[in-house]
């Protein structure tokens, strides 16, 4: 099951990132010494189901590699309201070990016709240094 999430997660991104609208799904690169790439994106895959697929790559090794948490979100009027909370704590599959990428997908049960953007935090430890790295959403 975990490889069949990774796979579609990578497929999933490869073709975000060969499409026509990469200022919604564009990479942050090179953004510390333990994070190289981090990414994420939103989709439906139905007309509740809100996915988010994220990626993360490290210049090296890492002790841990990942997400440590998500955030969605979704709009009340003007404003952004947290919809859902998810921790690496409750979800060990966020989080890789002793890896270079880490990838994956989470879904939302959502409510047709809402608004909904997430809040991914990227997190990268090696030896006794740690990093992460915050990544909003393009809202679908």
């Amino acid at each position: 099951m975990k490889k069949r999430q990774l796979f579609i997660g990578v497929i999933i991104i490869l073709a975000l990132m060969s499409s026509a609208t990469a200022p919604a799904t564009a990479m942050t690169l090179k953004a510390s010494n333990y994070i190289s790439v981090y990414e994420a994106t939103l989709s439906r895959t139905g007309a509740d189901d809100v996915l988010v697929s994220y990626y993360v790559a490290a210049p090296q090794i890492s002790d841990q590699l990942g997400v440590s948490g998500i955030i969605i979100e979704r709009r009340s009027g003007s404003s952004w309201v947290t919809a859902a909370t998810y921790s690496s704590s409750n979800y060990p599959a966020f989080m890789g070990n002793n890896c270079t990428t880490h990838s994956g997908t989470l879904t939302y049960d959502g409510v047709s016709g809402m608004e909904y953007r997430a809040k991914v935090t990227f997190f990268a430890k090696k030896g006794s240094g740690t990093d992460s790295r915050i990544f909003t959403t393009n809202s679908i």
